[in-house]
């Protein structure tokens, strides 16, 4: 492998790391923010109805 193609695969995954340090960022900032804003209710499950399909 030459240096200048070694060069570019390394600010490929460079490139790439950034990329996925950011949107999951966005994914943290998102989590935080509904969790911050949400609600608990007390309640019991007296049922569990498992549905098939997009009606």
């Amino acid at each position: 492998m030459r240096k200048s193609s070694k060069s570019v695969a390394a600010l490929g995954f460079l490139l790439m790391g950034a990329i996925f340090l950011v949107a999951g960022w966005k994914w943290y900032a998102s989590q935080e923010k509904f969790l911050s804003t949400s609600q608990t209710a007390k309640g019991k499950v007296i049922q569990l109805t498992a549905v098939e399909g997009n009606s």
